[in-house]
């Protein structure tokens, strides 16, 4: 018979508490590490071309719903690979250096064109 049978409810408890107390420090430890070696290597001019590459092949701009264009019903097997895609961007987004990312998502051309003001009109050809 296992351990954990003779062990009384209260004390189950408190060892799936310290695990996961545990488990959460492993992951802050990682998380450090990863967040020093992305600080070191997001600083370059290249590193905000290939950050904006993510940024907009991972679909941060783009939509949470897609939708079927014909039926116009939700697609929930694209809405979730999407969200999953964009998911991948946001991680690495946490673990840069908040000024740089700003400063790659405010100076991408998709943020320039999402701030004008007015649409571009073009004048009538007649």
């Amino acid at each position: 018979m296992g351990e954990n049978k003779l062990l009384d409810p209260d004390q189950r408890e408190k060892d799936r508490e310290l695990k996961k107390k545990v488990q959460a420090e492993k992951q802050h430890q990682i998380d450090k590490i990863l967040r020093s070696a992305f600080h070191r290597t997001f600083k370059t001019q290249d590193s905000k071309v290939v950050l904006r590459y993510l940024m907009e092949h991972c679909g941060f701009y783009d939509s949470d719903i897609v939708m079927n264009p014909q039926t116009n019903e939700i697609n929930p097997l694209a809405t979730i690979h999407d969200l999953a895609r964009r998911s991948l961007y946001m991680r690495v987004r946490d673990l840069i250096d908040p000024i740089f990312v700003f400063d790659v998502e405010t100076h991408s051309p998709i943020a320039k064109e999402m701030d004008r003001e007015e649409p571009e009109v073009k004048p009538d050809a007649s």
